[in-house]
């Protein structure tokens, strides 16, 4: 009976976790969103939509906690019904002279410890068996094949203080890892191969979905290759510790996540000690980058509370707190992925000049879709098909490469309406467009104007 009843309550388990967790994703999904509901005038319906699936869940929940107790019912009427048709079967016998009436109090004695004992022990198996579909969610978790883990935890990676690093990818090939049902996805990069050099500024420019940003995941120890080396002054990172490797790289995110708190919380939040980190400190680090304003125009300057997920400041705010937070983290690599999305173009600039002048003595990796940025890189890499493209500056790439010209192309009409900025690159200036650099002629002021066309 055990045995049998055991599907009934796994599946009703099985079930009631499904719902719990499509719940709470729906329901951090609403939290997180809650801006964009009321903009679309959605809250309402979401908040029912909310509520059934809450009461969904709570149905679900109670089935799986009533199922094993009526189960149990069945364990009592199992063992008592088999007591009495013993008591019935020894009393007969009394009747009949086989047994005595000593028999049947002693028969009667035995069976009634042993129904007691019977149901406890099938409860206890459909308890256990109940518990499966957590213990199974658990080890799957804990023995997912692609989990990172540092197999080195004692090695450190080996710097030279006061020399930035060199960065290196030799033959690598990464594919997204598999979806639960999915057959393996293509791989994102076959023999992907650079070299960044020590105290370099580089940027990564392609179409978009090419897998910059994976880049970086693989650089921070996200993910491991499943073929060829990442390596950091020689040194692959995946025999060094992590922990030493992620040390040493300061990564500015184009998503801030914020936590609920002050300002200063959340930019102490950056620093590797942050119990050491003053509002001298902070101030200082904020006019190096010319955020001092973004501050002073706060209602309580660093003890502005920003609120859940940093929904009281604004877009361009909670980047700008999420850079003075990578800025407190001093480090020898630097990545930026699309750190100036929020800003307007000048904003931008203002920023990238600032955060390129502190990158002094560090090498420096930049993803942008705004190639008007590429002004303070020192080399281009463009990627297509899992592989670099090609590499150089502006006006090299722009003279060999049929691809960073139609991005250049591209990025140039979908900012028409915008002033034309011009970009100092090694060789001179360069415009927004082929029609602005054929207009401008010459500028013998500077006397080193050079037409990229």
């Amino acid at each position: 009976y055990s045995v049998n009843t055991t599907k009934p309550i796994i599946d009703a388990r099985e079930k009631s976790l499904q719902i719990n967790n499509a719940f709470w994703e729906a329901f951090f999904s609403a939290v997180t969103r809650y801006k964009t509901m009321r903009d679309r005038g959605r809250l309402d319906d979401t908040i029912a939509s909310q509520d059934i699936a809450l009461a969904n869940w709570a149905q679900a929940e109670i089935h799986a906690a009533e199922l094993p107790l009526t189960v149990g019912f069945g364990h009592l009427t199992i063992s008592y019904t088999s007591m009495l048709a013993a008591a019935l079967y020894v009393g007969s016998g009394v009747q009949s002279g086989r047994y005595t009436i000593q028999d049947f109090v002693l028969i009667i004695g035995y069976l009634q410890q042993l129904s007691s004992l019977l149901p406890a022990f099938g409860q206890a198996v459909n308890q256990l068996v109940a518990a499966y579909p957590d213990l199974k969610y658990v080890f799957s978790e804990l023995a997912k094949p692609d989990e990172v883990v540092d197999l080195y935890p004692y090695v450190p990676l080996l710097l030279s203080k006061g020399v930035a690093p060199s960065i290196e990818f030799e033959n690598v090939e990464f594919s997204d890892p598999p979806k639960p049902g999915r057959d393996k996805s293509a791989p994102i990069f076959t023999n992907l191969s650079f070299k960044i050099e020590s105290n370099e500024r580089v940027a990564f420019v392609s179409k978009s979905g090419v897998g910059k940003t994976t880049i970086f995941n693989l650089l921070y120890g996200y993910y491991a290759p499943s073929k060829g080396k990442i390596k950091i002054n020689g040194q692959d990172i995946w025999k060094v510790s992590l922990v030493s490797v992620q040390n040493q790289i300061g990564l500015f995110g184009q998503d801030p996540n914020l936590f609920k708190g002050t300002l200063r919380e959340n930019i102490c939040y950056g620093a590797q000690h942050p119990e050491l980190v003053t509002d001298e400190m902070i101030l200082k680090i904020a006019a190096d980058v010319n955020l001092s304003e973004f501050i002073e125009g706060l209602p309580n300057k660093l003890d502005t509370q920003v609120g859940e997920t940093g929904k009281s400041l604004s877009g361009g705010q909670r980047q700008k707190a999420a850079i003075l937070r990578g800025m407190l983290k001093q480090t020898s690599i630097r990545m930026l992925d699309e750190v100036t999305a929020p800003f307007d173009s000048q904003a931008a600039m203002d920023v990238l000049q600032r955060i390129n002048q502190s990158a002094e003595g560090m090498t420096s990796l930049m993803i942008t879709h705004k190639l008007t940025e590429v002004q303070y890189v020192d080399r281009i890499f463009v990627l297509d098909e899992g592989k670099v493209l090609a590499a150089g500056s502006h006006d090299e790439l722009l003279q060999t490469c049929t691809l960073y010209q139609g991005l250049w192309r591209a990025y140039n009409e979908q900012n028409t309406d915008k002033p034309a900025p011009v970009c100092v690159s090694s060789t001179g200036f360069f415009s927004k467009s082929t029609e602005d650099r054929t207009n401008v002629k010459t500028i013998e002021e500077t006397n080193h104007f050079k037409s990229t066309v």
